[in-house]
């Protein structure tokens, strides 16, 4: 009983994480096109600005009530743009919190499962473990304490990326953005596409064991025992 239990928790645990996984990576997504379209209208701001040649040029040939329109509109994008990255943030806080509570999750489970099978073994048998056959293992890829640990190192690191993500929104304040320069701007949008707080072999073997300890044939044998 105590592996059945185990088995459904794991099977509830990991379906929540793939969820929280998939709308980090759906906002992240979303989060990268806004990054890369705030640079791009950053720069065609500074295309329409009366101090550099570009802007006196277009002014010159479709007059200030046309560059000034132009100009208005883009502005306005950078806005929307803005305001659409918060919401992006708050995507990755839930995401977060789902992925942190999955590992909490995992923890209690392997803990709970450790205590049931310490109970389910008589005292006096408990000095003859080591004269009797070997049950399989749990798990194929971890045991239950390291794979909470996993969850939980993979879940601070996605933390880690969203607190760096905001810092970018932060300094990208339209008016902010309006006077960078482009080098700059695009160094922001890295932190986006780049994902520096991400350990991908880590994130790997998160997927590994979804398929290797969910595949219904490890089911069956690890139920059997």
């Amino acid at each position: 009983m105590a592996n059945l239990r185990f088995r459904r928790g794991l099977e509830t645990i990991l379906s929540e994480w793939d969820e929280a996984r998939g709308s980090w990576q759906h906002a992240r997504d979303r989060g990268q096109r806004l990054m890369v379209a705030l640079a791009n209208s950053a720069t065609a701001l500074g295309h329409f600005s009366a101090e550099t040649p570009e802007g006196q040029n277009l002014r010159a040939r479709f007059g200030d009530a046309v560059v000034n329109a132009g100009e208005a509109k883009v502005y306005d994008s950078l806005l929307l743009a803005h305001r659409d990255l918060h919401e992006v943030l708050k995507s990755f806080e839930v995401a977060g919190r789902r992925m942190a509570a999955a590992a909490d999750a995992m923890e209690v489970v392997a803990v709970d499962h450790s205590e049931s099978k310490q109970a389910e073994i008589p005292t006096p048998a408990k000095d003859l473990q080591s004269l009797a056959p070997k049950r399989a293992p749990l798990l194929v890829t971890h045991d239950p304490a390291s794979l909470g640990s996993l969850l939980r190192e993979v879940a601070e690191m996605h933390q880690a990326q969203a607190a760096a993500c905001a810092d970018t929104v932060g300094q990208s304040e339209p008016d902010m953005v309006r006077a960078a320069a482009s080098n700059v701007l695009n160094l922001r949008a890295s932190v986006w596409l780049m994902d520096p707080f991400l350990d991908n072999s880590k994130i790997d073997e998160l997927d590994r064991v979804r398929r290797t300890e969910l595949d219904p044939m490890s089911q069956a044998t690890f139920l059997s025992n």
